[in-house]
C-alpha cells in the first residue's frame, strides 16, 4: 500500500479513545482562552472516558482557569451601553449641550 501510513495499535486505541484529540482541544483552549468551547469538549470527552481524567486532570483544571480568566477579562471590557430613559436622559443632555455650544460661539 503505497502512500498508506500504518499505525501501532496503541496509537490506533489512543486515537479511538481520544488522547489525541484531547491533547489537541487542550492546546487549542491554551491558546484562545476567550474561546470556551474547546474546553467544554475537553470536559465532555474526560467525562465520557473516565479513563483520561488521570493524564488530563491538571490540563483541564488549567484550562478551566484560563477560560474563567478570559471571561472575566472580556465580562470587564465590555462597553456600558445606557438604555431606555437613561439613553433619553444622556442624549438630552447632549442635545442640550450642543445647542449652548452653538449659540456660545455665535455670540463671539
Amino acid at each position: 500500500m503505497k502512500g498508506h501510513t500504518a499505525r501501532r495499535p496503541a496509537e490506533r486505541f489512543h486515537t479511538a479513545i481520544g488522547v489525541a484529540p484531547s491533547s489537541h482541544t487542550a492546546k487549542v483552549t491554551q491558546v484562545n482562552a476567550a474561546d470556551a468551547r474547546a474546553f467544554h469538549l475537553l470536559q465532555d470527552l474526560v467525562k465520557h472516558h473516565p479513563e483520561l481524567a488521570y493524564e488530563f486532570e491538571e490540563v483541564a483544571e488549567c484550562c478551566g482557569k484560563a477560560v474563567e480568566v478570559a471571561a472575566k477579562k472580556a465580562g470587564e471590557l465590555k462597553p456600558v451601553i445606557a438604555r431606555g430613559w437613561r439613553k433619553h436622559l444622556i442624549l438630552s443632555r447632549l442635545r442640550l449641550r450642543s445647542i449652548l455650544l452653538r449659540l456660545s460661539n455665535r455670540s463671539r
